[in-house]
C-alpha cells in the first residue's frame, strides 16, 4: 500500500491521474503472484512425479530382495546337497 501511495505521490500527480498508474502497477503485482502460483503447482507436480518414481523403486527393490532371498535358499540347499553326497561317498570309498 505503502508503495501504491509512493506511486501516486510522484511528481504531486492528481489522484485520477494516479488510478491507472495504481491500476497499472497492480496490474503487474497480480501478474507476479500468478506466474510464482502457476511455479509453485509445477514445483509441487514434480514432487508427486518424484514421489511416485520413489515408490516404484521401492517396491522393485523388495521384488528383488525378495528374488535374492530365494535364489540364496536355494544356492544354500544345494551346497548342503553336495555337501552330503560328498559325505555319503566319503563313507562308502572307506568301506
Amino acid at each position: 500500500m505503502l508503495l501504491l501511495l509512493m506511486v501516486c505521490s510522484r511528481a504531486s500527480r492528481k489522484w485520477p491521474d494516479c488510478t491507472k498508474e495504481v491500476k497499472d502497477y497492480s496490474g503487474k503485482i497480480i501478474k507476479g503472484i500468478e506466474t510464482t502460483s502457476n511455479a509453485v503447482n509445477d514445483a509441487a507436480s514434480g514432487a508427486d512425479s518424484i514421489a511416485g518414481v520413489v515408490a516404484s523403486f521401492k517396491e522393485h527393490i523388495q521384488e528383488l530382495k525378495g528374488m535374492l532371498s530365494k535364489k540364496s535358499l536355494i544356492s544354500c540347499s544345494m551346497v548342503d546337497f553336495l555337501q552330503m553326497m560328498e559325505n555319503m561317498l566319503r563313507d562308502r570309498l572307506r568301506r
